[in-house]
């Protein structure tokens, strides 16, 4: 993870402190995903999530520590935690030890500002999610991550009245599948029901011979 100190900074003095890890979910694990791909579905009262009800992705996602007026956006599910041993991270393991930070965590966070950089009678907004992968074309249309990337921007803009939970279109939407899964898609169709077919064809062949 590149680490940016002159943006933490300038986070940090409006309340929103980053952490220097990364989630692992193991529901996400469960259900399909990626371990560094968190599943969020715990939403906390604020205009930009107001009403979601829907799931959102947040592949390789850093957590936050907030203080003063900032205020908690979403956070993670009781199975997951931030690691802190990014080198473990990059060899493919993660183990959750007493150096990690335990759920739930703060994974969008936002803070209103004024042109001095006071939160007290603030006319401007400050907008932080942990991973920037959620609305790239990979994830946009991954559930509510485009309508929780468009709130958040609406909410910026100081357009309120554009904050919504969007209908669905039928666009073609990622499936996540598991490298198991993977692989039992293909050997599946590829391999087992032609080598079924050539079997049963076989047996009846043989059968009618020997009549």
């Amino acid at each position: 993870m590149v680490r940016a100190p002159n943006l933490e900074a300038m986070l940090a003095s409006y309340g929103i402190k980053p952490h220097n890890d990364i989630v692992v979910d193991k529901i996400s694990k469960m259900l399909g995903g990626d371990f560094l791909m968190p599943v969020i579905s715990s939403y906390e009262s604020h205009e930009i999530t107001k009403g979601f009800t829907v799931a959102t992705f947040l592949p390789m996602c850093r957590t936050f520590e907030l203080t003063g007026a900032a205020a908690s956006l979403a956070n993670t599910n009781p199975g997951s935690w931030g690691e802190t041993d990014l080198e473990g991270i990059k060899e493919g393991r993660a183990t959750q030890d007493s150096k990690d930070i335990p759920a739930p965590l703060v994974v969008s966070a936002a803070v209103e500002i004024d042109s001095e950089g006071n939160t007290q009678g603030a006319k401007g907004a400050l907008v932080v999610m942990g991973s920037s992968e959620f609305a790239n074309n990979t994830f946009i249309a991954s559930s509510g991550n485009r309508d929780l990337f468009l709130n958040a921007v609406s909410f910026l803009a100081m357009d309120k009245e554009m904050i919504s939970i969007r209908p669905k279109s039928r666009n073609f939407e990622p499936l996540f599948i598991s490298k198991i899964q993977g692989i039992m898609l293909y050997v599946v169709p590829i391999i087992l029901i032609p080598l079924a077919v050539i079997s049963a064809g076989i047996y009846v062949f043989i059968r009618r011979k020997k009549k």
